[in-house]
């Protein structure tokens, strides 16, 4: 999904979709500019461990996307190229 959103549209994702699209831009962009979860925590003002948490499920989501173009690649149907 991309931002801006037509919220007025008939295939709008709704505010959940939508929100977790905006943290999710927010935190690849924190991860662009800072190297350490402590850093991107203060930045973004919240506890190391839930940065940890928000961190590791973006990377795990990111990691699966990748290991489905890698399997689109070898033949087999992924869900990341469909």
């Amino acid at each position: 999904m991309s931002l801006p959103v037509n919220l007025d549209a008939d295939d709008s994702p709704g505010l959940l979709a939508a929100l977790a699209a905006v943290e999710e831009n927010i935190l690849v962009a924190a991860r662009a500019r800072f190297s350490k979860n402590i850093e991107i925590a203060r930045f973004l003002k919240l506890s190391k461990g839930n940065t940890s948490v928000r961190i590791s499920r973006l990377r795990a989501k990111e990691t699966a996307g990748v290991s489905n173009l890698i399997k689109n690649r070898d033949g087999q149907e992924g869900e990341a190229l469909q």
